[in-house]
């Protein structure tokens, strides 16, 4: 068995300490005994020229002469010594087995203690409170408490402010878990999702990016990224607008969806002269349907507005060459080979499944693939989007968007639907998007000078899956969401 030198000395030196303390708290308390002289119990002082059993200097009276013999004792002295030896214990043992003192403490105290806590993700107050609310060991009224910190924050770390993400954050991602996972299990009830309630009306945190260079006459990549703290039951209207010519994208976002965390909007390209453009963002949230769908009985909180100025640099067009052919053409329809999942609770029971990687190899390397994709029921386009990503060796993750759903028909799919096809068509427009996804690239210099320009027709495969369908971050909103049409003009920049 290996010895660890480090603890064999820190061991060492914690027991000649706790030595010396105890051999200083047995001096305090049994050292200074009386020897035979007379002292006074109270004042200690002496009394042995001094008869009788009151003592002139403090004016005490004891009730016998033995009292006058008895051991003084520095009880102040060895209680500091004790308390030191304590906190010393407890430092050692945090230090040797990490172990948080704070999960000692009681829930009220870690719940006031949070202001003052650091402003970090592993302070142990924020790890004791995480770990109860993991275990699921506080009460309503805790959890109430708790919620309530959380949501008013403190005079250094405001609602939604970068500090108040640092301190509050992982406490409120912990009630999040536990709201969601009710949710999941139909308790509505739960402590966690009534006080997340009064989450809803924060103001999100919407964060627009642009490539830092683009090409000339190519629609405008903008992707938005939305940081939230609403409750799992809520879903939002997030509209963004291109304050140069008023051109607006709508879309819908759930705070309970998960994955694709950044949406990709295009707009006008870059003008000439163009440095800069001023965008809006408008988001409105609102209670959901238990099943995450819309509740129009529900009203949409108020609209949060915030305004965002890229900077932009044009350059010079990409010249791109079409190509097409029997191995790509096949290769594409690999991408859609697992077809659509139906799913048989839940809102959106729908999801068309692709592989990118099946166009990761040599032979597509310097590829962009953009592709327009149409689901079909016969001649009737029943779902409209579109993908696009860099193929070959150097591939990332591919970015999609939604034109159109109709969720009717698309809901009632199942095994051996009939007259149900995939047509995916490569477009050059929507594979130049795919710049937007290589990180450090410029245009100019992009190693990739072709794209994919074929028209396949695949006949749809339904795979039906009997839980409910997972929740998607971003989704069409149904006619019934879309707002009426603006009449306030385009500001001009």
């Amino acid at each position: 068995m290996s010895i660890d030198a480090t603890q064999v000395l820190v061991w060492s030196i914690v027991s000649l300490v706790t030595a010396a303390v105890l051999y200083l708290i047995v001096r305090a308390l049994f050292r200074d005994r009386s020897r035979g002289r007379r002292r006074c119990p109270r004042c200690w002082h002496d009394m042995q020229e001094t008869p009788g059993l009151r003592c002139p200097e403090c004016g005490s009276t004891v009730r016998s002469e033995a009292r006058f013999f008895a051991t003084r004792r520095h009880w102040r002295r060895a209680t500091f010594l004790l308390i030191g030896l304590i906190v010393m214990a407890m430092v050692v043992r945090v230090q040797m087995t990490e172990e948080n003192l704070f999960e000692y403490a009681p829930t009220w105290f870690l719940t006031n203690s949070l202001p003052y806590a650091p402003s970090s993700t592993t302070d142990p107050v924020t790890e004791a409170l995480q770990a109860r609310i993991a275990r699921k060991a506080l009460t309503p009224e805790q959890i109430a408490e708790v919620g309530r910190r959380i949501r008013e924050g403190d005079a250094s770390a405001p609602p939604t402010s970068l500090r108040w993400q640092s301190r509050y954050g992982v406490l409120l991602q912990s009630l999040m878990a536990q709201g969601l996972d009710a949710l999941e299990r139909g308790q509505l009830d739960d402590p966690a999702l009534v006080v997340l309630e009064s989450f809803r009306d924060l103001p999100p945190l919407a964060t627009l990016t642009a490539p830092r260079e683009w090409p000339a006459h190519e629609p405008l990549i903008v992707e938005l990224a939305i940081d939230e703290w609403w409750p799992p039951m809520t879903y939002a209207r997030v509209r963004v607008r291109d304050e140069h010519d008023g051109t607006e994208r709508i879309m819908g976002l759930d705070s309970g969806g998960a994955a694709a965390p950044r949406y990709p909007f295009a707009f006008a390209p870059i003008g000439e002269n163009e440095t800069q453009r001023r965008f809006s963002v408008t988001v409105e949230a609102r209670k959901t349907a238990p099943n995450g769908g819309p509740d129009p009985s529900q009203p949409w909180c108020a609209a949060h507005v915030s305004t965002s100025t890229l900077s932009l640099r044009r350059v010079e067009p990409i010249d791109l060459k079409p190509f097409s052919g029997k191995e790509a053409d096949d290769a594409v329809r690999s991408v859609f080979a697992r077809g659509l999942v139906a799913w048989r609770q839940g809102w959106r029971r729908y999801g068309l499944m692709f592989d990118a990687s099946r166009t990761g190899d040599e032979s597509f390397d310097g590829t962009l693939l953009g592709l327009d994709i149409e689901l079909t029921q016969g001649d009737t386009v029943r779902r409209h989007s579109r993908i696009w990503w860099p193929a070959g060796r150097s591939a990332t993750l591919a970015r999609w968007e939604i034109l159109f759903e109709d969720p009717e028909p698309l809901a009632s799919l199942t095994t051996g639907s009939e007259g149900w096809s995939i047509r995916v068509r490569g477009r050059r427009d929507i594979a130049v998007r795919a710049l937007a996804s290589v990180a450090g690239v410029s245009p100019t210099a992009t190693p990739f000078t072709r794209y994919w320009e074929g028209d396949v027709m695949i006949p749809l495969e339904v795979r039906v899956n009997e839980n409910a369908s997972p929740r998607r971050r971003w989704f069409a909103l149904p006619d019934s969401d879309l707002p009426a049409p603006s009449t306030t003009p385009a500001a001009q920049d």
